[in-house]
């Protein structure tokens, strides 16, 4: 998708169900608020946990169909327990992401796929 300015712009979902992201090591669920392409926003379900020590190591973030992307977080915003981030994927996880949003995009507007011929 094209914005008027004409710079790619992500697809994003609000409060996406059935994702997760994990941090394995200290064994701590972080709710998304919302997830697109290139980043995410997270509210922390552990309030004593420290924003901070998401950055820097490798995050799973769990998809739908058992998917698993393999992560690291990039601070933009940070505002108490919210924060927004950049991630970077490593291995096949950029193209996971893009199809997961791409899919639930066409399932909840199907009548603009459908005149292209790309009804789910």
């Amino acid at each position: 998708m094209i914005d008027a300015n004409g710079r790619d712009r992500s697809w994003r979902v609000n409060m996406p169900l059935d994702v997760t992201l994990w941090d394995h090591a200290d064994k701590l669920q972080v709710n998304i608020l919302s997830l697109s392409s290139t980043g995410l926003m997270v509210s922390m379900q552990d309030v004593s946990y420290p924003t901070e020590s998401l950055f820097g190591k490798v995050l799973n973030l769990h998809l739908p169909n058992e998917i698993l992307v393999e992560l690291e977080l990039e601070p933009v915003r940070v505002d108490s327990h919210i924060f927004g981030a950049r991630f970077k994927c490593l291995g096949q996880g950029q193209d996971s992401i893009r199809k997961f949003l791409f899919n639930l995009h066409r399932s909840r507007n199907a009548n603009l796929y459908r005149d292209i011929g790309l009804e789910p």
